[in-house]
């Protein structure tokens, strides 16, 4: 059995693709809730940051997710962004 491949994202800070695996993945679920998406299998709108230190910090810098997800987010969830790539 062949494993199926893994589609390509676009990073909303730098504009590259990435598979979609070495992405995070910020979701805008039904009920109006902003959530990190570790599984990336979370339904409703998403926005993908690839992982590197320069693109986190130009999402939170510029406030990127409040465009991409089409409401306020708050700065927790900004903050999670940035802590959950650190080791």
């Amino acid at each position: 059995m062949s494993k199926r491949p893994v589609g390509h994202r676009k990073c909303i800070a730098c504009g590259g693709f990435f598979a979609k695996d070495e992405m995070q993945r910020v979701a805008k679920i039904k009920s109006g809730e902003i959530v990190l998406d570790a599984s990336g299998t979370c339904g409703g709108r998403g926005a993908y940051a690839c992982k590197s230190k320069a693109c986190l910090s130009r999402v939170c810098d510029k406030g990127l997710l409040n465009r991409f997800l089409r409401t306020r987010v708050s700065e927790g969830i900004y903050e999670e962004l940035i802590k959950e790539d650190t080791p």
